[in-house]
């Protein structure tokens, strides 16, 4: 949760920016604070999260509900997240199609793998789970849509962080104010060379003693968005060795499916098929 601190010190450099809407932004900072531990919030808490008045906050949240980004639980008057973030969130990504079609892969491979399969996208200092796909044969972490990793310790969020550029990857990883722990830095270093060498990074019980996972950064062409899946399950069943060989070209491939819906592009099969049913339209009108 953003923290008054942080807010005042990001705020500072935007002062004089006369092109920067503060109500709008005031309004992106209410939303922000509703994640899978905190669904409903009160003024009172919002206020104190946001370091915002209340009267502020109240203006701010009355404009979100008329908007339907907010909704208010008639029984305590509490605010929750409305639909419309839901479509702007989905919206943001893939079309309802492409994202059915993620789904279902994703949903394949926890089935044949027997793992949790998550995509995640970079929020502050976490990464946010925005789809999850778990088998029916097995008892998961309890880690649901909305769910939160910590970017500094998880394999998803080391994915995160070496699929960025050198020289975004730094400031990324000096704004985790990661503590004097030498281990730690050297672990997100040997993930940025995994990944290099295997396209892929592993946890083995770093995060969680009893879980291990691997995963893979989604880089979308033609931007610079990355976000991040990873396939992962108890230590005593998801073996690492086998989620190395067996599990990490699958999810590899997964990765690369899901970049390809993100930005609206054709995989290759896909493009085959249409060029053949041109082909095969076009016949028709040859002599």
């Amino acid at each position: 949760m953003p923290s008054p601190s942080r807010k005042r010190a990001g705020n500072e450099s935007l002062e004089t920016d006369r092109q920067f809407v503060t109500a709008l932004a005031r309004g992106l900072q209410i939303l922000a604070c509703f994640d899978s531990g905190h669904v409903e919030l009160g003024t009172a808490e919002l206020a104190a999260l946001t370091n915002l008045p209340q009267p502020t906050v109240w203006r701010l949240c009355y404009t979100l509900i008329k908007c339907g980004y907010l909704v208010q639980n008639t029984s305590n008057e509490k605010l929750r997240v409305g639909l419309g973030i839901l479509r702007l969130g989905h919206s943001a990504l893939w079309s309802v199609n492409r994202r059915e079609l993620v789904l279902q892969q994703m949903q394949q491979l926890a089935h044949e793998a027997e793992c949790a399969i998550s995509l995640a996208v970079p929020d502050r200092n976490d990464m946010l789970i925005i789809e999850r796909c778990t088998p029916e044969t097995m008892l998961i972490l309890n880690l649901n849509v909305g769910s939160r990793l910590p970017i500094a310790t998880t394999a998803m969020g080391w994915a995160y962080l070496a699929a960025l550029t050198d020289d975004k990857r730094a400031p990324a990883v000096k704004t985790l104010r990661l503590p004097r722990n030498q281990h730690l830095r050297e672990d997100i270093d040997a993930a940025v060379a995994q990944y290099r060498k295997r396209g892929y990074v592993s946890n083995a019980s770093r995060f969680h003693p009893n879980i291990n996972a691997i995963a893979v950064p989604i880089v979308t062409p033609g931007s610079d968005q990355v976000l991040a899946i990873n396939c992962g399950g108890p230590a005593s069943v998801v073996r690492m060795d086998r989620l190395e060989r067996e599990i990490a070209p699958q999810l590899i491939a997964l990765a690369a499916a899901a970049a390809q819906a993100i930005s609206g592009s054709d995989s290759p099969r896909d493009k085959r098929r249409k060029e053949s049913g041109r082909m095969r339209s076009n016949s028709a009108f040859l002599p």
